[in-house]
């Protein structure tokens, strides 16, 4: 009979105890001993050494900045001077670059292809990676940016993101029709929230075929002109985004080739 009511007790206590931590404040953490809720921390705050964090649970396509959250409803990939770009956007139809910037919010991250698929840890990147390897992610809330000369972009590399977080982890890859890109970590003292993640389908911007290299840098060719001289035909080939020859002196570079 005795061991049948300290049965019945524990019983009680362990359903007591359920319902105290479903209804305590979602920021405690509980340590139960034999049934009983011997203490409670709050998650974020130091105690004895041990800090508890608290979690970050996104609900589908999305970035948290804080308290808010705002939904990534399409995706944009491009690969230039060797690197690979992806700009997540809440619009829905955003095929451009110029279609992202024109929206009220936009992530961009920008990784070395060699880090696709890979697991990163940032506090073990340099332990685990090349030197010459690299990612940034930066978020950018175009309203704030014009309306309040404090504003910074939260934003972290591979070699600087103890602002943001005291660690994390970050994963990018994409297949033919779907982008694969999550990153969440322990926010630092002080700092926001931070965090993302996109499963689905998006745009690739090509790669111009059509480049030249000045000094190692890939530039794509965006203008050619030719002018017919006495002996021959001169060709001017340049990076820059102009409509009318006489501006080449307005780019940073041009190539003149000359055909006799």
């Amino acid at each position: 009979m005795t061991k049948k009511i300290l049965f019945l007790l524990s019983m009680l206590l362990c359903v007591v105890t359920g319902a105290m931590a479903q209804n305590s404040d979602d920021n405690k953490v509980f340590v139960v001993k034999n049934g009983r809720i011997v203490s409670s921390y709050e998650i974020g705050k130091d105690i004895d050494n041990i800090t508890f964090q608290k979690s970050i649970a996104l609900d589908g396509n999305a970035v948290q900045v804080g308290d808010q959250k705002i939904e990534m409803k399409s995706a944009i990939i491009m690969q230039q001077n060797g690197l690979i770009y992806v700009f997540l956007s809440p619009l829905e139809d955003a095929k451009t670059t110029a279609d992202v910037a024109g929206g009220d919010y936009y992530m961009q991250i920008v990784m070395s292809p060699t880090l696709l698929g890979e697991n990163i840890t940032l506090s073990k990147f340099s332990e685990e990676f090349e030197e010459d390897e690299m990612f940034q992610v930066s978020f950018m809330d175009k309203k704030k940016y014009d309306e309040d000369d404090n504003y910074e972009p939260p934003m972290f590399s591979s070699d600087d993101y103890s602002d943001l977080f005291t660690d994390g982890t970050l994963y990018l890859n994409y297949t033919d029709d779907e982008l694969d890109f999550h990153f969440s970590g322990d926010a630092a003292e002080g700092a926001e929230t931070f965090a993302a993640q996109y499963k689905g389908p998006f745009t690739e911007i090509k790669q111009n075929p059509y480049y030249f290299s000045v000094d190692g840098d890939r530039m794509d060719l965006r203008a050619a002109f030719a002018e017919k001289v006495a002996d021959g035909v001169a060709f001017y080939l340049t990076p820059g985004n102009i409509d009318k020859a006489n501006r080449l002196d307005d780019t940073y570079y041009y190539i003149r080739l000359f055909v006799p």
